[in-house]
C-alpha cells in the first residue's frame, strides 16, 4: 500500500493539471480504503476472533478464499489503472513525437512486467 502511494504522490509532483490532480487524489483515496478494508477483513476475518483457532467455538467466519480471489481482482483492476495513468499524463508533453511514443511505451513495458508478477501473482499463489 505504501508503495502505491509513494507512486501516486510522484505522479502528483510531475503534473499539475487539475483533472490528472482530482485523478490522483481519487486513486490515493481507493487504494486507503481498500488497503485498510483488506487487513480489517484479515484481522477480524472470525466472530469472535477464537473461532479461527478453535472451530468448535459457536460463531461465522469470512470465506477467506473467496476474499482473497476478489481483493486480488480488484488489486488487478487497481494496479491497471495507476499504471495506466503515467501514459495518459505525459500524452500531451512538449516532445517529438518518437520519443512521446517511446516514453509511453517505456511506461507500458513497467507497467505491463509489474502488473503481470505483483497482481496476477497474487491469484497464483491464491490457488
Amino acid at each position: 500500500m505504501f508503495v502505491k502511494f509513494g507512486l501516486l504522490i510522484f505522479y502528483l509532483r510531475t503534473t499539475y493539471e487539475r483533472c490528472h490532480r482530482w485523478a490522483i487524489w481519487a486513486m490515493v483515496c481507493v487504494a486507503f480504503c481498500f488497503g485498510t478494508s483488506s487487513v480489517i477483513v484479515v484481522l477480524f476475518q472470525c466472530i469472535p476472533p477464537n473461532k479461527l483457532w478453535h472451530p468448535a467455538f459457536t460463531g461465522h467466519c469470512v470465506n477467506i478464499l473467496s476474499f482473497f480471489y476478489a481483493n486480488a481482482i480488484i488489486m488487478i483492476v487497481n494496479d491497471t489503472i495507476m499504471y495506466i495513468m503515467p501514459i495518459i499524463f505525459t500524452w500531451n508533453l512538449a516532445l517529438r513525437r518518437p520519443q512521446r511514443i517511446v516514453l509511453n511505451l517505456l511506461f507500458a513495458l513497467g507497467a505491463a512486467y509489474v502488473s503481470r508478477f505483483s497482481s496476477c501473482g497474487q491469484l497464483l499463489i491464491v490457488q
